[in-house]
Order: structure tokens, then sequence, then C-alpha cells
């Protein structure tokens, strides 16, 4: 799928399939095309990032989630934030994404052009600093998800699992 079709809130979202019990989710978006200016490669970011955060952050443990996109309203502001740069993404929404996963692994890969999309995105929004990151739900004895960048084979990977 090209990176350029993603959308938060339709069916063009490979992202909505984490949430089923797979073994394993690969999505490739191949190389991606219109990176040659920074405008482009910002919206780029807030497209991805938008499919990969598709539900909101829950207020409480008890209380439900909803699509991040639930009206037209929030899918215009939502482009008007990355028309003026604003970054929206939160570490909380992210790891709210990644322990919610039923699937065990998701693979990213796109073709390594030297800009490296996938993690440029996650960076762009401050959602990491370490090509790896794991995060414990129940503590130092719970169940520990990751989330891990890495180059191989002419691709640029993000590898996101339990």
């Amino acid at each position: 799928m090209p990176i350029q079709k993603l959308d938060a809130s339709s069916g063009n979202n490979p992202f909505v399939l984490t949430k089923l019990s797979l073994a394993a989710l690969e999505i490739d978006f191949k190389k991606i095309e219109n990176t040659e200016n920074w405008l482009k490669e910002n919206r780029l970011y807030h497209r991805f990032i938008s499919a990969l955060l598709h539900t909101t952050t829950p207020a409480s443990v008890t209380s439900r989630t909803s699509p991040v996109h639930s009206s037209i309203v929030e899918k215009n502001k939502r482009r008007i934030d990355a028309a003026f740069l604003k970054p929206w993404a939160t570490k909380k929404q992210l790891y709210h994404v990644l322990v919610g996963m039923k699937a065990k692994k998701v693979i990213v890969r796109c073709v390594d052009d030297g800009k490296d999309i996938l993690w440029s995105a996650f960076t762009h929004f401050g959602l990491v600093s370490n090509a790896l990151t794991i995060v414990r739900l129940g503590g130092d004895g719970g169940t520990k998800h990751h989330m891990m960048f890495y180059d191989g084979d002419g691709e640029n990977v993000l590898e996101m699992g339990h």
C-alpha cells in the first residue's frame, strides 16, 4: 500500500488490523514518493502517525476509546494542525496503541531512500528517542511490549509487538 493512501478513518488503514489476534501483520509501503520537500515530508509524518494512532487514549482504565477522526470537524482540525506543523501526537497515545495491540508482531517496511520516513515520523513528534522502546504493562512482571527500528536489505523497518 502506498503511504499516501493511508487514512486514519477509512478502510485504507492497515493499523486497525493490529486489534486482531494475528501471529504477524506485515505492512509494506514500498518506495515512499513525494518527499522532495520538507512540507510534503511533514504531511507524510502526520498521515502515518494519524493512521497508527487511529483511536483516542481513554481518560481512565474503565473508559472507552473512540476513532481519532470521529467527525469531519475533527479530521479538518487535524489537517490544519498538520498544515501549521503543530505536534499533536503523544507518547501516551503511542503506548496505549502498543499495549492494546492483539497482533503478536507488526512489521512496517519501506524502501530505504536515505531519509527513513518511519523513524523520522516518530522523532518529528518526539514519540521516541531510541531505536528500541520497551513498555511494560503491570510493572516488572507484566507483559513486555516493544517497538524497534532497524535497517536491513535496503529497507527501513519498524517492528512492534509483545
